[in-house]
């Protein structure tokens, strides 16, 4: 199911959606809507907000071992968007 793309935050891993509205690839650690209560022009149509709502499909749910994502649950943005706390 893997997209041919690494997952923004983990470039080692494949990516397995695409989130339309950032234009970011993501691995299955990762699914998650970054904004699940703002309006998102993409949302009928969007694969990771139906994974959502109705469940990740058995090949990308937690194995034993592995922390589950919650659903609803918004991803960081960029490593360096963060608030700079250095002064």
């Amino acid at each position: 199911m893997s997209l041919d793309r690494p997952c923004y935050r983990h470039p080692d891993r494949p990516a397995e959606a695409h989130c339309q509205k950032y234009d970011r690839y993501l691995c299955a650690e990762c699914i998650a809507c970054r904004q699940p209560k703002n309006h998102c022009t993409f949302r009928t149509m969007c694969i990771i907000w139906e994974w959502l709502k109705h469940g990740l499909p058995p090949e990308l749910q937690a194995r034993p071992g592995e922390s589950p994502q919650p659903a609803e649950s918004p991803q960081p943005s960029e490593p360096g968007d963060e608030a700079d706390s250095s002064g």
